[in-house]
């Protein structure tokens, strides 16, 4: 967790270097606040802290320009968590819509949330 927030930090100060253009620079720095992000929201979700772990994983999808399926997975899992079920769907279709070994779980994880969702009350955001 220290790492990836000094690393957070770095990043958001850090210069563009003269030999890269703007969008280049974006695109890299981004991508690397997207793993920093990615491997707090774990941390997070692997000590029960879903909240949080729905904060920090939110960025990484929204950062990287090619979300690992893993980040829709365990972001879908950790609003199911936290009663968030509109997320936590909209966070398995995204997983199920992209290559891996995780599509088939996550389109039964969002028919299972969706049924959840329908029984149960949805926290407010």
């Amino acid at each position: 967790m220290n790492y990836a927030q000094r690393a957070i930090n770095l990043l958001n100060t850090m210069t563009k270097p003269a030999e890269l253009d703007d969008a280049t620079f974006t695109k890299i720095k981004n991508e690397k606040l997207a793993q920093c992000h990615s491997g707090m929201g774990t941390a997070f979700f692997k000590t029960g802290k879903y909240d949080e772990a729905v904060d920090q994983l939110n960025q990484a999808v929204k950062l990287d320009s090619q979300p690992d399926p893993v980040d829709y997975y365990v972001l879908g899992v950790a609003n199911s968590q936290t009663s968030h079920f509109t997320d936590a769907v909209a966070a398995f279709d995204k997983c199920a819509a992209l290559p891996g070994q995780l599509q088939a779980n996550c389109r039964n994880l969002s028919a299972e949330t969706k049924k959840k969702g329908a029984n149960s009350l949805e926290a407010p955001r």
